[in-house]
């Protein structure tokens, strides 16, 4: 049954979402220059210099070969010299910039996780660099990203397709808020090696008021240290467990009977209203737009 199918795909993907992770970053190295092609080279020389030496001419012919060949050669040996230094100039500017992320450059860690973060499932914006501390403001879709069907095999083994509880849809939005959160610090960290800790938001946008306007609510804000995510088996435990037991500083409301993740008051937050404010509302809509 195709519903089951793609109804099945869209729980195991809330399931790992914070299972993938890039490769931690190293100084990056200039790509080796292509090399001249001295065949084409030498060819081009040989038909200018024989042009207008009829084929009877030998030693004429004999004379301007030669001159071509030494011609071609220092033209490639120019060719080769200028792609090397090129190479050298390129690598000289990837090292300071290298140095300049390793030294938490506010500048260079900011616009290199930009960069990163492009092509996230769940937007993400680093907001500020306080020495080794990074703020960071990630942007996940709302409940509705829960399906409300799920199909399970019945004691006969038939395929059913049931509606699961508000409380259960509460617990996999749990782990889709988790799983954007904990990918999108794994990616910090492998690139940003010298970032210590971030401070992060989880954000998603409000439903539309009367005039149709939208705002950031936050629903979850804590601190996480990069040796408290070394270790964690991440096959082993859900999303939602790894952040409960690496995180300090956490805040977040569970309302209700089904303990649905519940909009922060941010008037009692005023550090947390400070990593927002970084965020301007036209980059939140530019994130959200995707």
């Amino acid at each position: 049954m195709a519903e089951a199918q793609e109804l099945n795909a869209a729980f195991q993907a809330i399931l790992h979402l914070h299972q993938s992770a890039p490769p931690p970053v190293g100084p990056p190295l200039a790509p080796e220059p292509a090399p001249v092609d001295g065949g084409a080279v030498r060819r081009r020389h040989q038909r200018t210099a024989l042009r207008g030496l009829g084929i009877f001419k030998r030693a004429e012919r004999a004379r301007a070969r030669l001159a071509a060949d030494l011609a071609a050669e220092s033209e490639v040996d120019e060719l080769n010299g200028r792609n090397r230094t090129d190479r050298e100039r390129v690598q000289t500017e990837l090292d300071h910039r290298w140095a300049a992320l390793c030294d938490n450059d506010p500048d260079v860690v900011l616009c290199t996780l930009a960069e990163a973060f492009e092509d996230n499932e769940a937007p993400a914006a680093a907001v500020s660099v306080d020495g080794s501390v990074l703020g960071l403001a990630v942007l996940v879709p709302g409940i509705e990203v829960v399906p409300e069907r799920m199909p399970r095999r019945t004691d006969t083994g038939a395929l059913v397709i049931q509606r699961i509880t508000k409380t259960t849809r509460a617990a996999f939005y749990r782990l889709v808020v988790c799983g954007h959160l904990l990918a999108t610090l794994r990616e910090a960290f492998a690139v940003a090696p010298s970032i210590t800790s971030i401070r992060a938001a989880v954000i998603r946008q409000s439903a539309p008021d009367q005039d149709g306007r939208r705002r950031p609510e936050c629903l979850f804000a804590g601190r996480f240290a990069r040796h408290a995510l070394e270790g964690v088996l991440w096959a082993q435990a859900n999303a939602a467990e790894i952040v409960i037991d690496t995180v300090n500083e956490a805040r977040f409301r569970l309302a209700g009977r089904t303990k649905e993740l519940a909009p922060l008051d941010l008037a009692e937050e005023g550090e947390l209203a400070l990593l927002l404010g970084a965020v301007e509302s036209e980059e939140l809509a530019t994130l959200g737009a995707d």
